[in-house]
């Protein structure tokens, strides 16, 4: 785990040391590690940073001579321009060429310059913006941090509950923006570059995702082309010191194992799960196929509840999710890695389940519709959302609607008006959801997915939308790399909810017996709906009916009791709201009360 963190502010601040010592003690004993503090002579600037690494990171700090100007950095650094001294790298890139300088980097970080001369704080990181930089801005003052522990360490920002998030949450899944749970507390975007001095802050960006051209169509020589860049995110992704492969037996995990296996990196695989799980089948026959140790981590349902407060935390509760088993990868005695390999993101039109009449759509208004409709059905749509507000929030009903649109209409399609579901999932969803292996690598062992490499993603997102439906790259290179794996299964039993759901699924069971599949039918890796009213019930219900719950200010708290009991009480699956309500307040319980109390 890495962070950097500060307070720049256009007046002297007297106790600025004592600021930024308790930034630097804000997170839990266990992680504490390396790391330093620096105060300005002028106390209007003082920067920290952090290493909490079983490998520690090497250059974090550095310093020009000519200019006096100073960088901090936190991520991971296995691109060979940025490695071994990656401050000293992007400060030498920044001072010379701006953000032009950062186009080519392929490591994830973020990164924050002081010059002197100019009084002036700069903060940037790299193109996909997958590692969280907390920033608060007011009154000639700027505070920043990877955690929001630290921010909120710092007592200089109010931690009040933000509506609009708590509506984004309920609606999405994940925020929209920028914003944060808290007024006033954004996330520094993707490819944003921050300046703040005296004449206030100003931001732009220096890469979007849209601006990738599409060319050609895809076929061997297309492949030709992918095969080597994703070779090389495997190899940057493995890294050194010791490294072990979360195999979950998908279709992700597997290629990412075959990449590497063909870099002659026979990884230790590990997979966790129910001891009945659906995933220890699949993995432990792809394991064996490339004759790879495999561990199983069989989880106990009484440890389920812990990971609530660690995967909230890191993840800012920022995201509508009670699946944060990724804790377990790092908190797992004995998994002693320096860094785990996951396979996350995959091909991203995946995520907005796209069909064939999709592209029939005869305009982009009717597929924006579709596509609106489609990432609100995930979160439990907004249907009777109005009597869930109190009157004076009433407008937030259909705010998440709104925004949701008008963040797609943002995206400018290259090839087919379905691009914007990939740029929606990678810049939004992605960032806030699927970045949950590289932030949880904060608790200590740094974690990396090949497919996040920007270099990848361009050369996916280049290839036209049509052509990659169906997880076809996905299994081709699965052919070049490891052809005995696309011989196994890749997706789990389906679960039935309706008659029609279970007629689709018993055609998909014979199609599954052709590839032998096993008969025996297996447990879901993370039955969250099961969970939710087993082992984690006690704890949700500590949070949801407090009367002091943080979303009672906003939520009518009978409509909102009435589902969460049928929930609990087994009568409907009420999923997305239980994870929305507990991802907002357990994050003000954690550093907005707990602040109120110290």
């Amino acid at each position: 785990m890495s962070s950097i963190y500060g307070v720049v502010s256009t007046q002297p601040i007297p106790d600025l040391g004592r600021i930024i010592g308790a930034m630097s003690h804000a997170l839990p004993e266990t992680w504490e590690g390396r790391g330093d503090v620096w105060v300005s002579d002028d106390r209007v600037a003082a920067m920290g940073y952090g290493v909490h690494l079983r490998t520690p990171i090497q250059g974090q700090t550095a310093e020009d001579r000519e200019s006096g100007a100073r960088c901090w950095v936190e991520g991971t650094f296995d691109d060979p321009a940025l490695a071994p001294q990656p401050a000293a790298a992007l400060l030498t890139r920044l001072i010379s060429g701006g953000t032009r300088g950062l186009l080519s980097l392929q490591d994830g970080f973020n990164a924050a310059v002081w010059e002197p001369r100019e009084r002036r704080l700069s903060l940037a990181n790299d193109r996909m913006g997958y590692r969280p930089l907390y920033l608060a801005h007011r009154d000639g003052l700027l505070v920043f941090a990877s955690h929001m522990a630290q921010l909120a360490a710092s007592r200089l920002v109010d931690l009040k509950p933000n509506p609009r998030a708590l509506a984004e949450l309920l609606g999405a899944n994940s925020l929209l923006g920028n914003h944060t749970v808290f007024e006033g507390i954004s996330v520094l975007g993707p490819a944003e570059l921050v300046h703040f001095d005296e004449r206030g802050l100003r931001t732009s960006r220096y890469f979007r995702l849209d601006e990738i051209e599409v060319r050609g169509g895809y076929d061997r020589a297309r492949l030709d082309e992918l095969e080597p860049l994703f070779l090389e995110a495997c190899r940057r992704a493995r890294g050194s010191g010791e490294a072990g492969l979360a195999l979950s037996g998908g279709l992700d995990s597997r290629l990412a194992v075959a990449g590497l296996t063909a870099l002659d990196r026979h990884l230790p695989t590990f997979t966790e799960g129910p001891r009945d799980s659906h995933d220890f089948v699949l993995a432990r026959r792809v394991a064996e196929a490339l004759d790879l140790p495999h561990q199983q981590v069989v989880l106990r349902e009484e440890d389920v509840a812990g990971w609530l407060e660690p995967g909230i935390s890191l993840l800012g509760g920022n995201v509508a999710t009670l699946e944060v088993h990724p804790c377990h990868h790092f908190l797992q005695p004995g998994l002693q890695f320096d860094r785990i390999v996951i396979g996350l993101v995959g091909e991203y039109t995946r995520a907005a389940y796209p069909r064939p009449t999709d592209f029939d759509s005869p305009d982009f208004e009717t597929l924006l519709k579709r596509l609106r409709l489609k990432v609100m059905r995930r979160a439990g749509t907004e249907r009777d959302s109005v009597q869930l507000w109190r009157p004076e929030h009433s407008s937030l009903a259909h705010w998440t609607s709104d925004r949701l649109e008008e963040t797609l209409r943002s995206f400018q399609w290259q090839d087919s008006p379905l691009d914007v579901a990939d740029y929606y999932y990678l810049e939004v969803r992605g960032r806030r959801t699927l970045a949950k292996g590289p932030t949880m690598g904060r608790l200590g062992t740094e974690a990396t997915a090949p497919y996040l490499h920007p270099d990848v993603i361009e050369a996916v997102l280049s290839i036209p939308t049509a052509d990659r439906l169906g997880n076809r790259i996905q299994m081709d290179l699965i052919d070049r790399l490891a052809p005995s794996l696309n011989r196994i299964p890749y997706t789990s039993p389906p679960a039935y909810t309706t008659r029609t759901e279970e007629i689709r699924g018993e055609r998909l069971l014979r199609w599954k017996k052709k590839l032998n599949w096993p008969s025996r039918r297996y447990a879901h890796a993370f039955d969250l709906a099961g969970w939710s009213r087993g082992p984690l019930r006690p704890a949700l219900e500590e949070i949801l009916y407090a009367p002091d719950a943080a979303f009672r200010s906003f939520l009518e708290w009978e409509p909102v009791k009435e589902r969460l009991d049928s929930h609990f009480e087994g009568r409907s699956r009420q999923v997305p709201l239980v994870a929305a309500l507990t991802s907002f307040d357990l994050a003000h319980r954690m550093w907005a009360t707990k602040r109120k109390t110290d």
